[in-house]
């Protein structure tokens, strides 16, 4: 088995949220009464906008939008469609991820209902919505299982599509900023979106000249910048980690195969060198780093993690003594790293009586997160997935990166009473640091790091953890990758 194969899963986390810049148009809730938009005189309906996506100015797949006139209950309506396909190479190995997204809409773009769907490999997650009431009906199709979720809403749903050609037709002078709530669905929440004027520009594209408004497009902790055409429609996208998009024709943007080069691998082009080697990183218990070039990040300090210095930024991890956690107990832990959630099915029969299985008569907290651990790691295949992981589809399938593996333990451990959360970083490998997902359980008042995927009881020491928690957390480490740089001070086994 080659460990670096099997490493690589938070990778596609990372490829995933940036696919919702793609697909940011999907649902916004706004106050109607403030965003009023007038179609009749922008030429955007049955005129397809089609882009070609870029990653460090290698083409790796495409998006489309469209609007095209339809009827709902018997009244005229649109219907807003929007796909994205991306071919990714990362860790050897070539895989395809499609995104599709449909609604239908009033003439107003206030939302009657959508679909929105992740299709790689494997794996498929479906999610359905129907506004009544003021509520936002959900519905959520993973892992053969069907969930439902309910949203409410203070103003109506409105299409964040739109949110372009609302910002043009407000002709907003140069640094005026507009708010917008957004229903982002790979985390299944409601978030703030910002629309920031910086610039008009002239922008050229396929020989055809655009006087281009440029905005700044901000969603939680990240960011992208956009150039939008006079009917508010995008003509380029520059997101984080080198990503861009930028229209194109339709032929042109469909035409995967003109590149001579061979495709970089996603794994290797994120990874963070490091200056010096660390013969056996499976076994180190102790390591020091200096990390530059980044803000120091949330999920850095506590635990086995401490911060001796924050400019620059200089972190020592121990990983601690399988000797002190034998009687370990759960005591003292937040109720929400026992609870269920949309892609942690801890309460479902089949994760329960699995987990159950497993564990067999034990009470032993240490045993038991031991048994789990042992079991993720032999029962799994190790093969890259580009998927946003349910434990349930996991289960199901038995294969994965980290990612999968991190995913189905927490799964299994809150399922038997062990408080537990993902961890987001990177791990030391053959010269470079990258970037992995591992679980951590609750014990004795402090959050022990286990590892799976790699088959250790407890993670060694070259695991430096820069966030923990949801896609929402994890999505801060998109400002830090393709910028941190590492310096190896010191490690001892």
């Amino acid at each position: 088995m080659k460990t670096k194969h099997i490493i690589g899963g938070f990778i596609v986390i990372f490829w995933l949220i940036t696919m919702g810049f793609l697909i940011r148009r999907n649902i916004s809730t706004t106050n109607v009464n403030a965003l009023t938009i007038d179609i009749e005189n922008y030429e955007i309906v049955d005129r397809p906008v089609w882009m070609s996506i870029y990653m460090k100015n290698q083409k790796i797949g495409y998006s489309m939008s469209a609007i095209n006139k339809t009827t709902y209950e018997n009244k005229p309506a649109y219907i807003i469609t929007e796909k994205s396909y991306m071919r990714i190479l990362a860790m050897g190995t070539t895989q395809e991820i499609d995104i599709t997204g449909q609604a239908i809409t009033d003439y107003n773009f206030i939302c009657h209902n959508f679909n929105f769907s992740v299709v790689s490999g494997l794996y498929t997650m479906i999610i359905e919505g129907k506004v009544e009431d003021k509520k936002l009906h959900l519905t959520i199709h993973t892992g053969g299982k069907t969930q439902e979720q309910i949203l409410i809403l203070d103003n109506p749903l409105q299409l964040a599509s739109t949110a372009g050609l609302y910002v043009i037709q407000q002709t907003l002078p140069i640094g005026k900023t507009i708010e917008f709530p957004l229903f982002e669905p790979t985390s299944m929440s409601m978030q703030t979106t910002t629309y920031e004027i910086l610039d008009k520009e002239n922008l050229t594209i396929d020989d055809i000249d655009y006087a281009a408004t440029k905005v700044k497009f901000t969603l939680g902790q990240l960011q992208s910048t956009m150039w939008l055409d006079e009917m508010g429609r995008t003509l380029k996208e520059e997101m984080p980690g080198g990503m861009m998009a930028i229209r194109e024709s339709k032929e042109k943007a469909l035409q995967l195969d003109g590149s001579d080069d061979a495709p970089a691998d996603l794994l290797v082009s994120y990874a963070v060198p490091a200056d010096k080697e660390i013969p056996n990183p499976r076994q180190i218990t102790y390591c020091r780093l200096q990390l530059s070039n980044i803000e120091l990040p949330s999920g850095l300090e506590g635990d086995m993690q401490k911060v001796l210095h924050k400019t620059p930024i200089i972190v020592e991890i121990n990983s601690p003594q399988e000797k002190d956690l034998i009687n370990a107990n759960t005591d003292n832990y937040s109720a929400e790293y026992l609870e269920a959630s949309i892609m942690i099915q801890s309460d479902n029969e089949e994760i329960i009586k699995q987990a159950q299985k497993i564990i067999g008569d034990t009470n032993n907290a240490w045993e038991k997160a031991q048994l789990l651990n042992e079991w993720v790691f032999e029962n799994l295949n190790k093969i890259p997935t580009f998927s946003i992981p349910s434990a349930l589809d996991i289960l199901k399938n038995r294969s994965g990166d980290c990612n999968e593996h991190t995913t189905l333990y927490v799964a299994l451990a809150r399922a038997v009473d062990i408080p537990s959360r993902i961890a987001v970083g990177v791990v030391y490998l053959d010269g470079s640091f990258y970037y992995h997902a591992w679980p951590e359980i609750w014990l004795n008042n402090s959050w022990i790091p286990l590892e799976p995927t790699f088959g250790q009881s407890i993670a060694d020491a070259t695991h430096l953890r820069l966030a923990s928690g949801g896609l929402d957390k994890q999505i801060e480490l998109l400002n830090i990758m393709g910028k941190m740089q590492i310096k190896i001070i010191n490690f001892s086994e």
